[in-house]
């Protein structure tokens, strides 16, 4: 069992802060914390830049205290439609930006929700000019089969 996360008004002032710095403090911030990453690299379906609600925070938050204190099993608890398999797309983006080696899989209810997922991973790495401007070392790995199933980067 993990401690309650709320944000203090600190941390809700940083993140405020973020919203107004630099593109190179951001990128900088977007390395380091996956909240910011998220808000940085974060769109919706239509393209468009998203708002992180305190939910998506709190979830960030949680996440990062598990992965601090290596718990082995992080669950998140939350209504239908609030963003949390959305928020575990952009951690995965900031983890295997963090550690290209790192290898993730996805378990999902059906096979067509974790194809989803994947393919929102593979979309983000081709094709997104903020992931690239905060991880460009990222990219697809040519030749490889590159597909809803599984995804390849290019090895160093």
């Amino acid at each position: 069992m993990t401690q309650s996360m709320s944000l203090s008004l600190e941390e809700r002032q940083e993140i405020a802060d973020y919203y107004n710095a630099s593109e190179l403090k951001i990128q900088k911030l977007s390395r380091k914390r996956t909240d910011y990453f998220t808000s940085y690299v974060g769109k919706d379906s239509k393209g468009n830049q998203t708002d992180q609600g305190d939910i998506h925070l709190e979830i960030q938050e949680h996440i990062a205290l598990c992965q601090k204190n290596k718990v082995k099993n992080c669950g998140i608890l939350a209504p239908w439609g609030h963003g949390k398999t959305e928020q575990l797309i952009f951690w995965v983006l900031h983890q295997i930006g963090k550690d290209p080696n790192l290898r993730i899989q996805y378990i999902c209810n059906t096979d067509d929700n974790a194809t989803a997922c994947v393919n929102s991973v593979k979309r983000y790495i081709e094709n997104d000019r903020e992931y690239h401007y905060v991880f460009p070392h990222i990219k697809p790995a040519k030749g490889q089969d590159w597909g809803s199933h599984k995804t390849y980067r290019d090895w160093e």
